[in-house]
């Protein structure tokens, strides 16, 4: 990540989601796989493996007459999870219904970076087989992959992981189940990085 040329603490964050797909390994080996994509060099977080995601676009936001009596947090809420199934769809094929994603964490980029972001983070567990195909644009490829094969790889120096995707997948590699990840992880208190950041605003909901 680039940093700014001057003044850079002065650039606020871009609101921004992430989705963390998860599934029981297909193979019956007894662990959980995460769906990895990689970024193309020539955008933000080029080569780097990430879970998809992106910025929060105006049409994100719900335009209903019942959301407009919603609160501006409960409303950026809901257009980051809306965001969330928009890139997954767009970045990798799939598509998600928003009912099964729930938070898990707020990540936002540290003054002194060129491009910030305020970034939810959802996971939403996969129960069926699912055909990922990335659009060679933004994503050039993609892997279901084990957490704890990730991280020995970005050890390695074979796979480049952010700082939340590492993380993230730190808390992952503990479990062996989809239906206790779940459980243990809506039942946690959102990770939020820094902590008591101006830019993550809690909201009562968890999903839709």
């Amino acid at each position: 990540m680039n940093r700014a040329p001057a003044n850079p603490a002065s650039t606020n964050p871009a609101p921004a989601s992430t989705v963390i797909l998860v599934r029981q390994s297909p193979a019956g080996s007894g662990h959980l796989e995460t769906l990895l994509l990689l970024r193309n060099k020539q955008i933000a977080f080029g080569g780097t493996w990430v879970f998809p995601g992106g910025c929060v676009e105006p049409d994100d936001y719900p335009q209903t007459r019942d959301s407009q009596e919603l609160v501006d947090t409960d409303r950026a809420f809901l257009a980051a999870i809306h965001a969330a199934t928009r890139e997954t769809y767009e970045e990798a094929g799939l598509t998600l219904s928003p009912g099964a994603l729930f938070s898990i964490a707020h990540w936002t980029t540290p003054a002194g970076f060129a491009r910030r972001f305020a970034t939810w983070f959802f996971l939403c567990p996969v129960h069926e087989q699912t055909e990922v195909r990335v659009d060679q644009q933004e994503i050039l490829d993609h892997k279901w992959v084990r957490p704890t094969l990730a991280l020995a790889e970005h050890d390695a120096g074979k796979l480049a992981l952010t700082q939340p995707t590492r993380h993230t997948l730190e808390t992952l590699q503990h479990y062996r189940s989809l239906d206790t990840l779940c459980t243990d992880l809506q039942a946690r208190k959102i990770h939020v990085y820094p902590e008591n950041c101006d830019h993550y605003r809690a909201v009562k909901l968890r999903r839709l």
